[in-house]
């Protein structure tokens, strides 16, 4: 697959469900779905840390409750690469 794309990342989910002895397709897309919600995790970890440096808790809320805001601030800091 990674010969036409050069994206590794069938490969390496099918050397991760090899390790994991994975049974069906259900069970590799668990593992995907956990790798992006680890992702998503630590993009927001980066961006609530931004902001605390910043000093406004207010942002940081809003940036929790509002997800049109909160794509913003992913922009503007260059954190969306993260998704990449």
């Amino acid at each position: 697959m990674s010969v036409m794309t050069g994206d590794k990342r069938f490969e390496e989910i099918i050397d991760e469900v090899n390790e994991k002895e994975a049974n069906n397709m259900c069970e590799v897309l668990d593992i995907v779905e956990a790798r992006g919600i680890e992702k998503g995790a630590k993009v927001i970890s980066r961006l609530n840390t931004i902001l605390a440096k910043e000093g406004n808790l207010e942002n940081i809320i809003r940036a929790n409750t509002d997800k049109v805001y909160q794509n913003e601030l992913l922009k503007k800091y260059d954190l969306l690469k993260d998704f990449d």
